[in-house]
């Protein structure tokens, strides 16, 4: 058995947050956001996947960018897919538990 119990501690909200800069200058936030310190990877269409557990550190990331001048048009958190988790799950290694 890979899991037992309910279904909404899987689908939990995911760690990071998606942004979207309005004026294109995505490889700008991500120089930016690395050196304040976020973890942070781009998609091609321009948005920003950023590391930010709580809602304390997306407003403090958030506040950085605006501070500098960003456009933000957009922050989202976004939830994990039934697949999401089926891979999660299917990809952990089973824990071997003595007896």
């Amino acid at each position: 058995m890979l899991y037992e119990g309910g279904i909404a501690p899987l689908l939990e909200i995911t760690e990071s947050v998606t942004v979207t800069v309005a004026d294109g200058r995505s490889a700008e936030a991500v120089r930016l956001l690395s050196e304040e310190g976020f973890p942070v990877e781009s998609y091609e269409d321009g948005r920003l996947r950023v590391r930010a557990p709580s809602e304390t550190e997306a407003a403090a990331m958030n506040q950085k960018l605006v501070a500098a001048g960003f456009p933000v048009s957009e922050i989202s958190r976004p939830r994990c897919t039934l697949e999401d988790v089926f891979l999660k799950l299917i990809s952990e290694k089973p824990e071997i538990k003595n007896r």
